[in-house]
């Protein structure tokens, strides 16, 4: 199961498939909310639908909440020349009940998958340590950072003591989590911490991986510059 950064998990083909089958009533007010966001958003509104009439737009719905009279559900919405959906590049859209009508509550460039998690944690994220040690080791330097707001506390005493690693032929996925701050927090650049990752066998040649994101994403040293 994968979640954007706003909505419930859903199986990570429901993309592939083209999305959740809906009935024609929701269908058309899926359309109807697009209409509106298009509308009212102007030169804020997700590309697709500035670049088209919404009839064009391609939708596939990731995920549906029946849980409560407030329905809400999350698609994405992609070019009227597109072939298939992708979470990495298509655009997210949020709809949420208000009043009889579906409206859009929220909407970004991407879906931001990752993997979903357990009540209680997130994401951590990854990068090679300056002095990382070489391909012939069993031990990889790693630099670590909470990846939601947590107002740059100190991400130590939170982490997970030890990530999951799934080690194949080809690649080494590593999973990093740390508890979920409780109550809000602002956006500062969170800092990183260094640790050691112990590996069953050298790594050679296999490509390093952060599984925080879907699908996961290689571990570079570029990505630890804050």
């Amino acid at each position: 199961m994968v979640t954007c950064s706003d909505g419930l998990p859903f199986p990570a083909d429901t993309v592939a498939s083209g999305g959740i089958q809906v009935d024609p009533q929701e269908t058309e007010a899926i359309f109807t909310a697009l209409a509106d966001l298009k509308e009212v958003g102007g030169i804020d509104a997700p590309m697709p639908l500035q670049q088209a009439d919404v009839e064009e737009v391609n939708r596939a719905v990731l995920w549906m909440d029946d849980a409560t009279a407030e329905r809400s559900l999350g698609l994405l919405i992609s070019p009227s020349n597109s072939a298939d959906f992708s979470l990495e590049t298509d655009w997210y859209v949020v709809l949420g009940r208000q009043g009889e009508q579906l409206r859009a509550t929220s909407w970004q460039s991407s879906c931001s998958a990752r993997p979903a998690l357990t009540e209680g944690d997130m994401w951590a994220t990854l990068a090679l340590s300056p002095d990382t040690s070489t391909p012939e080791d069993k031990t990889v330097n790693l630099r670590v950072s909470e990846a939601d707001c947590t107002g740059a506390r100190d991400p130590a005493p939170f982490l997970a003591t030890e990530p999951v690693v799934l080690e194949t032929e080809d690649e080494v996925t590593v999973y990093w989590t740390s508890q979920l701050i409780q109550g809000g927090a602002d956006c500062p650049s969170n800092p990183w911490v260094e640790r050691t990752l112990q590996l069953d066998q050298v790594l050679g040649d296999r490509t390093l991986l952060d599984g925080s994101t879907w699908p996961p994403a290689p571990i570079t040293l570029e990505t630890a510059n804050n």
